[in-house]
């Protein structure tokens, strides 16, 4: 069957899950968290460094299965496709790499963007990736060749971030421009700006059934939008710094931010 890619989260070594609590795994306000990728099963660990290499990791054991070394500076971020059978790294060198996970060989270097590749994820059904930058746009690329399908531009400064909804309809993406971006992944049409932070946007995911997104930003705060319609539904304010990342809890009825 198909491999999917689970996500942890960890406070010091300590695992946030099920009904654990922040308290739990001595976590506070203002406490650091660790997002980790896991695939098979969550038989193998995915982690992306500054030293330019992406490594995987038996979870079981701790041991190191395969280095993925090619970038010429440190790696942004490193993601599984949804089977698990290929790894996307995003890098500071303006490019990304996309790898056979099995073996760690680089299938081919994605080249196009004009500044440092932030952030990358794969659709659901792993039919293309998506790589954000600091040039101000988002790209569009299919795994089986190394050609850019589309660019969404439309931000005036860096995207941090891009993902897929859950039906890979449409694209998300975060800006330094203190905006999010809704687009239509098969048209590269921006249909929607949620405009409302005060600082840079550092984060949008879609909620697990993709009708609201939620933002969160350098402005201290986190904010929930209704997808369809652009408006706001609530912001959360409590955080004394910049708020860097946020997920839905799997019934979509919490929300999670660090």
């Amino acid at each position: 069957g198909a491999r999917r890619a689970a996500a942890r989260l960890l406070h010091g070594g300590r695992e946030l899950a099920g009904a654990a609590t922040l308290g739990a795994v001595g976590a506070a306000d203002g406490s650091r968290l660790s997002l980790v990728l896991e695939a098979r099963g969550g038989q193998e660990i995915l982690t992306s460094s500054t030293d330019g290499t992406a490594r995987i990791w038996s979870a079981a054991t701790g041991e190191c299965l395969r280095i993925l070394d090619g970038h010429a500076s440190s790696i942004n971020s490193a993601v599984f496709s949804p089977d698990g059978g290929l790894v996307l790294t995003a890098s500071r060198d303006n490019t990304a790499k996309l790898w056979n996970s099995d073996s760690g060989e680089c299938l081919r270097t994605l080249r196009g963007h004009l500044h440092a590749v932030l952030s990358g994820a794969f659709s659901p059904d792993g039919r293309f990736a998506l790589t954000a930058s600091r040039d101000r746009t988002a790209k569009l690329w299919t795994p089986d060749a190394d050609a850019c399908v589309r660019t969404l531009e439309g931000h005036s400064h860096s995207v941090i971030s891009a993902v897929f909804s859950p039906d890979g309809v449409h694209i998300l993406t975060a800006s330094s421009d203190r905006t999010a971006r809704l687009w239509r992944a098969d048209s590269g049409l921006c249909v929607r700006c949620l405009d409302g932070h005060r600082a840079f946007v550092k984060s949008a995911v879609f909620s697990w059934d993709g009708s609201r997104v939620l933002t969160v930003s350098d402005d201290h705060t986190a904010k929930l939008w209704h997808k369809d319609s652009g408006e706001c539904l609530r912001t959360f304010d409590g955080h004394r710094d910049s708020v860097n990342s946020a997920v839905f809890s799997p019934d979509g009825e919490r929300l999670l931010t660090a």
